[in-house]
């Protein structure tokens, strides 16, 4: 798909939930390391992330759109609690639209998005699992100033690995989004 209409990114909407789902099958139902539930209770999972993320504010969810259909998402726990953490949970760009910056500009999204939930005060230690073998993942995470820190055995599966990454998060002067 080219980049023939403007990317779009917004908060979240619980009328996502099937998008969301479809595109999240569409980008881990054939790796072989994610279980994908069916579709049906995937839609239910996602809506509840959304209602969860309108409802709380702790909880990021931020979607990619190409006029109506949403091409990327990402969506992240923020804990106000000292010290000030974040996990990215998932980052999905539609195959069909890889390697046009979704998922960099999606990383800058959620970054700003903690820091409004910060208000600038204190860096942020932002941390995300990526699959051992995702090698696409790691090297996005990676040019965005995270680090990889430690091997987590058995974090997917009994027999699949996962690097956990990491970036102390300096909140830059004007929060959007």
């Amino acid at each position: 798909m080219k980049r023939d209409l403007p990317i779009v990114f917004r908060k979240a909407a619980l009328g996502d939930a099937l998008q969301l789902a479809v595109l999240h099958e569409a980008c881990f139902g054939g790796c072989g390391y994610v279980v994908i539930p069916p579709m049906d209770q995937l839609a239910d999972h996602f809506e509840e992330a959304v209602r969860l993320s309108n409802d709380t504010g702790s909880y990021p969810f931020i979607v990619a759109t190409k006029g109506e259909k949403i091409v990327g998402f990402v969506v992240a726990e923020y804990n106000r609690q000292k010290p000030y953490q974040a996990y990215i949970g998932t980052i999905d760009v539609d195959p069909g639209c890889r390697r046009e910056h979704i998922g960099r500009d999606l990383l800058l999204k959620i970054e700003e998005n903690i820091d409004r939930a910060n208000r600038g005060r204190v860096p942020v230690k932002i941390t995300a699992h990526v699959h051992a073998r995702n090698t696409a993942s790691q090297k996005l995470f990676e040019s965005m100033g995270y680090r990889t820190t430690t091997r987590e055995s058995g974090f997917y599966s009994r027999t699949q690995d996962a690097w956990v990454f990491l970036k102390e998060h300096v909140p830059s002067p004007r929060p959007s989004l």
